[in-house]
């Protein structure tokens, strides 16, 4: 697919990436594939950075929406594990 956009939501919670995956569906997106994922976790993200190479080839845009989580540190989820992600992500 050539020149599309893929929206490929990520979550720790399967069932919320389900759901995420449908409400965006509703509002008329097609192209959604939901994969796991836990971002404090090495291995999670090594699991999704191989998933993108092998379906996409590469990643153009990475949105990452960690919420108030990132702020007050409630979930274990920090900067630095979304800077893990994103350098696992690219080239």
């Amino acid at each position: 697919m050539e020149g599309s956009i893929s929206n490929l939501p990520s979550t720790r919670d399967e069932t919320r990436g389900a759901a995420a995956v449908e409400k965006l569906r509703g509002l008329g997106l097609s192209n959604v594939i939901f994969h796991q994922l836990e971002i404090t976790d090495a291995p999670s993200i090594a699991r999704l950075a191989g998933f993108l190479k092998t379906r996409f080839g590469k990643l153009d845009i990475l949105v990452c929406v960690a919420g108030d989580d990132i702020v007050d540190g409630s979930s274990g989820v920090s900067f630095l594990s979304s800077a893990k992600q994103c350098r696992s992500c690219w080239p």
